[in-house]
């Protein structure tokens, strides 16, 4: 993708961080959503989020639009990992 598009490596850099702080930033929202709404609900939006994103940075032309993407990526995969040990606390029995 780097050499497609002509990134240079600290292009490559901004548009892994920008999926680093999105997800950072949203972690805690995400948690407090699950308890609000409950996990399950929390992790299809999670699946739904990684898979319409996965296919999304695929259609970015430029640096603009695979940060914009990547960011999206992050904030609407944040939340998995709270969400998914307290699916765990209830699917799985303590024996």
């Amino acid at each position: 993708m780097q050499q497609e598009m002509g990134l240079t490596k600290m292009q490559m850099g901004y548009v892994f961080s920008a999926f680093g702080w999105a997800y950072a930033l949203f972690e805690l929202p995400g948690g407090w959503l699950g308890d609000r709404i409950g996990p399950k609900k929390v992790l299809m939006r999670v699946v739904s989020m990684w898979s319409f994103f996965t296919v999304a940075t695929g259609w970015a032309w430029n640096l603009g639009s695979l940060v914009v993407c990547r960011f999206l990526f992050g904030a609407g995969e944040a939340g998995c990992f709270p969400n998914l040990t307290k699916a765990f606390t209830f699917w799985f029995s303590r024996r």
